[in-house]
């Protein structure tokens, strides 16, 4: 891509970013291995920010920034007067805003049609980004009272759904120091504090609370920066320094995501995916699955990156001073009677039918044999995209999309149970032993039932009978 100016953002494969234009800033987009250009005018738009096909922005109208929203229902102005902070989660849009009628700063929230107001909001924050948000319709917010006891109160406020708020805490100002440094997806915070007033002054502790609860994650000198994934907290090994990444799962798990050093402070976490900056010899690392793919980038330092809904997005300068922008999509496993292999694309339905397909930069496409395999790589269809009967026809029916690797699946006339190779090949686990070692005492829960009619697009490899074996046939290289 030609330079990138401002901010950018991702989800679900789609990404957006301003660009200059001649004398302005505009809106441009990349979906569907497609880059469109969304906004044309006089004046500059800015900050873009996408979740589930709808796009925001800022729109500076003669100093007056309108907030901007492109969706289903159209392209409309929403908010106006100086919106600066803004966010999605899911499908809902949050921003702080003046409420004109009591000239109290507010948070705001747009479901889609309707705006609701939901709490109080901070006159001037620190933060650029105001909102902290679990991509799942909830955020988080701060607000600092000074008309609360002899030394202020620091608040906090989530709303799960958009649609009202609740404080999950308040604190002394005085007495504690807070930094809300994630929401997680179960409406929960993480967040580093100490007590000033009684304090150890090399003491800061990473907290995960939910407002009645409290449990401490880690003691520090320095606070901590933590990402969360949906079952797990991410953080560097030294808080202050470029140090390998630990992600502590929800049952107590801590492991390294890699022995090699991330850059200080950048990475990034969302849904289960973790991405993280190198700091030797540039690169980019992505952490998912409990396995770790490394991206190149020339020698080039990763600047800043995006991750949401399974696509990851960062900027690196060129060799010729450049700030280029580039983008990973999952890589989705499929078949037919000659073999298997991972492919990137998107969601398409002819109009007028149920059928939904996978669609490929090579201009063909793959059926989903059943739910079972569609909701294996996709939560939802809200990146689905409806084309005419003509154009799905021009697109030819090349195979089926398989279960990811490592799925367990049987078919209903066979007791055998198989494991989807990262070949796209099924492998009869022989070792009842093997599955409990690797799935746990209840892996028979997690055995999907695949059609007769559909193992044509499956290949049968050697079989495997212990976990050296397994690790063989699952290793995706």
């Amino acid at each position: 891509y030609d330079t990138v100016t401002g901010q950018y953002d991702v989800s679900d494969g789609v990404v957006v970013w301003s660009q200059r234009d001649g004398r302005d800033l505009d809106i441009l987009v990349y979906r569907n291995n497609l880059i469109e250009q969304l906004t044309h005018n006089d004046y500059d738009d800015e900050h873009p920010i996408t979740s589930n096909g709808r796009i925001a922005w800022t729109a500076r109208m003669n100093q007056v920034y309108k907030l901007m929203v492109s969706d289903v229902f159209g392209l409309r102005s929403v908010a106006e007067y100086h919106v600066m902070n803004y966010a999605f989660s899911g499908d809902n849009l949050f921003w702080l805003n003046i409420d004109r009628r009591f000239n109290q700063f507010r948070v705001f929230c747009s479901t889609g049609n309707q705006t609701n107001i939901l709490s109080e909001g901070e006159v001037r924050p620190l933060k650029y980004n105001y909102f902290l948000v679990n991509d799942v319709g909830g955020a988080a917010w701060e607000v600092l009272r000074s008309d609360l006891g002899n030394f202020g109160m620091q608040l906090v406020y989530s709303s799960t759904d958009g649609y009202s708020s609740r404080e999950i805490f308040r604190r002394q100002r005085w007495f504690y120091d807070l930094t809300v440094a994630d929401y997680r997806e179960d409406g929960t915070l993480l967040v580093n504090a100490h007590d000033v007033q009684t304090k150890n002054l090399d003491n800061t502790s990473l907290i995960h609370t939910s407002g009645s609860w409290e449990a401490t994650v880690v003691t520090k000198s320095v606070a901590s920066r933590a990402q969360s994934t949906i079952n797990a907290i991410v953080r560097h090994q030294t808080p202050d320094t470029s140090s390998p990444l630990i992600v502590r799962y929800d049952d107590g798990f801590q492991d390294f995501i890699s022995l090699e050093r991330v850059r200080h402070n950048l990475f990034v976490a969302d849904g289960d995916v973790i991405a993280a900056a190198k700091n030797e010899n540039g690169g980019l690392l992505l952490y998912k699955d409990r396995q770790v793919t490394v991206i190149l980038t020339g020698g080039r330092d990763v600047k800043s990156i995006v991750t949401r809904g399974g696509t990851t997005a960062w900027t690196y300068e060129n060799v010729n001073g450049m700030l280029k922008l580039s983008v990973a999509t999952p890589a989705i496993l499929v078949g037919n009677a000659a073999g298997a292999k991972f492919v990137t694309g998107h969601l398409v339905k002819a109009d007028g039918s149920q059928s939904v397909y996978l669609a490929t930069p090579a201009g063909d496409r793959y059926v989903f044999p059943a739910e079972g395999q569609f909701y294996s790589w996709y939560d939802s269809f809200d990146s689905l995209e409806t084309i005419s009967a003509n154009e799905l026809a021009a697109m030819p029916l090349t195979g089926a999309v398989l279960y990811p690797v490592r799925t367990l699946v049987k078919t209903p006339s066979s007791p055998k149970v198989y494991t989807v190779g990262s070949d796209g090949q099924l492998h009869w686990v022989t070792d009842g032993l093997v599955l409990t070692t690797l799935y746990g005492q209840n892996w028979n829960r997690q055995v999907h039932d695949l059609p007769e009619s559909f193992i044509t697009a499956y290949r049968f490899g050697g079989a495997v009978s212990d976990s050296t074996g397994y690790y063989s046939v699952a290793l995706i290289r």
